[in-house]
């Protein structure tokens, strides 16, 4: 049985505030942005939460805003988001950082990726890990596990509504400069080399120090393979 204090962490991360650009469907089984456009579903958020959990969880507009540039629509969605985030800025009373236009447009470069590297659940979790492990976390690895058992025994759709309760200041800056910071790294060269072997680069063999007699060693043998000689 989920710890009631699991389900009231998992909504005060998960649940939409007053000024959100998203929401919940009335299932509570899929998030949407206010227009009804799929976002990302609520298993596929559990399992990615899960695997950023044991570093801690980035803010989760951040989290939401890259998954819907790993959709075909971003484009349609990013015309009309940052009218969106603006008037959450202002009711929020913050201001649009500098780097906002930046930051869509390296989501863009996001939906430019091949489909394989953001269409399924694994490409999308490999995308979340590489773009927040290295960012400064909203929430540290316990109460992130919090959250992740909260999600999934959740039974109750009403912790997922809105929440009507004065909340927290929207500081827009705070929840999306970790976005910003781990865009910069991606490309589909670095995703494809980690889906394939876990790393960002391939391990190169060791600089070897040669002693004068391997190296004509090494020259002869070369030599002789020589087919032109």
């Amino acid at each position: 049985m989920t710890d009631p204090s699991d389900h009231a962490a998992a909504r005060r991360y998960l649940a939409p505030l007053p000024v959100s650009s998203w929401r919940w469907d009335e299932a509570r089984q899929v998030v949407e942005w206010t227009d009804g456009t799929t976002i990302a579903f609520r298993q596929e958020l559990e399992e990615i939460l899960r695997r950023l959990a044991p570093r801690g969880l980035p803010p989760f507009q951040a989290l939401l805003m890259l998954l819907a540039a790993c959709h075909d629509s971003w484009c349609e969605v990013s015309e009309h988001l940052l009218a969106q985030l603006g008037l959450a800025a202002s009711v929020g009373r913050s201001s649009l950082p500098d780097w906002l236009p930046e930051i869509l447009g390296r989501l863009d470069t996001v939906r430019a990726l091949p489909a394989d590297l953001r269409h399924d659940l694994t490409a999308r979790a490999l995308l979340a890990e590489l773009v927040f492990e290295d960012s400064s976390r909203l929430l540290r690895p316990d109460d992130a596990s919090q959250i992740v058992r909260g999600l999934s025994g959740l039974t109750d759709p009403a912790l997922l509504a809105p929440q009507n309760s004065a909340p927290r200041p929207f500081v827009l800056q705070h929840e999306l400069r970790p976005l910003y910071q781990g865009l910069a790294k991606v490309d589909a060269e670095t995703l494809r080399l980690r889906r394939q072997t876990g790393l960002d680069a391939l391990v190169r063999p060791a600089e070897v120090d040669l002693t004068p007699a391997d190296h004509i060693r090494r020259l002869i043998s070369a030599l002789r393979d020589d087919v032109e000689l």
